[in-house]
């Protein structure tokens, strides 16, 4: 055994110029990487998933809290003319030409001098009789 030399530590692969010895994979180990590229690849896909389905909701929030807005500003503007008429009706109701008018009407009040002129109803009209007059001529 005298022409054989000690073997040297592996440090690299001289022979392809590497710096570090070469490697060996077993199937399992080239699995094993497959498979953890799937679930990388997966959980990826559901955070994505995940991201795209909040974005879609809060679009969809957004959505109806702007029909919801719209809705209630119709609705206020339409109070708002509302009040601006029962303002209108309130001063005319508190009128002294409208409350002596309706006095007038329900109580039938008249002013000194004022004629009266009542319209006749279908089926209680009265013959008209004129006092000296018993027959009308043409």
């Amino acid at each position: 055994m005298a022409g054989l030399k000690p073997l040297a530590p592996l440090t690299g692969d001289e022979e392809h110029g590497l710096p570090y010895p070469p490697v060996i994979t077993s199937s399992r180990q080239k699995g094993q990487k497959k498979t953890r590229a799937r679930w990388r690849s997966l959980i990826v896909l559901a955070v994505v998933f995940y991201i795209l389905a909040t974005l879609v909701g809060l679009k969809l929030e957004l959505y109806q809290a702007d029909r919801q807005l719209l809705e209630l500003q119709q609705r206020k503007e339409q109070l708002l003319a509302e009040h601006q008429q029962l303002l209108q009706d309130k001063e005319k109701l508190n009128s002294p030409a409208y409350i002596e008018r309706r006095a007038r009407e329900a109580l039938g009040l008249i002013k000194p001098g004022e004629k009266i002129l009542t319209p006749a109803k279908p089926g209680q009209v009265l013959p008209l009789q004129l006092k000296g007059i018993d027959e009308i001529g043409d």
